[in-house]
């Protein structure tokens, strides 16, 4: 015997109603829609950037300049930022209080001059630091599971020329939990390297570095001796 279908009630419409309405929101919410700004083309990756799409423009019949691709881009990217945040104005004191947001705008591009952190220590007796954890490296690997958390990669992995808001305190939680778990570390050094990852075919390889952001701090010597202690 087969059952009888049920009528959609007229509550079970408001309810479908409703939980379409909640995903349309989130979708215009979490739609990947950047501005753009002069400071990220103007970055080497960002000029690279443009002189490919401009190559590509120009092999297909339009005619335009680098300069006249950027200004472009920044004032069209300018104009659906603004009309997206008026679409989604109305609604974004919900996702405020609630921190339920997330944009799709995850690992849009690479940038081939990344930055390398460097969790440095030196020890009592030593005048040298040494390297205790940097990320893909088997070799410095003190504190790797905690270091390599995704929420706390989120912190400590840089934005193309510029530190996450939150870097301060990663810099205080870890140079806390080194000396916490080193009792002989004197001295934490945290800083950054940034290279070039040759892309082939792409002229010769670039072996320029540089080192940027470099914090230091030192273990007080009273709290030392109390650790040792124990």
């Amino acid at each position: 015997m087969e059952p009888v279908p049920r009528r959609p009630t007229l509550w079970s419409h408001i309810r479908g109603a409703l939980l379409l309405g909640v995903l349309l929101i989130n979708f215009c919410q979490g739609l990947p829609v950047p501005r753009i700004e002069a400071k990220h083309i103007d970055r080497p990756s960002g000029r690279t950037a443009l002189q490919q799409w401009g190559n590509v423009l120009r092999a297909v019949g339009f005619d335009i300049t680098n300069d006249e691709l950027r200004d472009l881009t920044l004032e069209k990217s300018g104009a659906i930022a603004d009309w997206h945040g008026q679409l989604v104005a109305p609604v974004m004191p919900a996702f405020h209080h609630t921190q339920i947001r997330q944009r799709w705008s995850l690992f849009a591009s690479s940038d081939p001059h990344p930055w390398w952190i460097h969790i440095e220590g030196r020890f009592d007796g030593e005048d040298e630091y040494q390297l205790l954890w940097r990320p893909m490296d088997p070799e410095a690997d003190v504190l790797q599971t905690t270091f390599e958390y995704r929420r706390l990669r989120g912190i400590w992995n840089p934005g193309a020329e510029e530190l996450r808001g939150d870097h301060p305190r990663f810099l205080r939680f870890t140079t806390n939990i080194l000396f916490e778990e080193l009792p002989d570390l004197v001295a934490v050094r945290v800083r950054y390297k940034r290279f070039y990852v040759h892309i082939p075919g792409d002229g010769p390889p670039n072996e320029h570095e540089e080192w940027r952001w470099e914090h230091r701090d030192h273990r007080d010597p009273s709290q030392r001796r109390e650790e040792l202690q124990r």
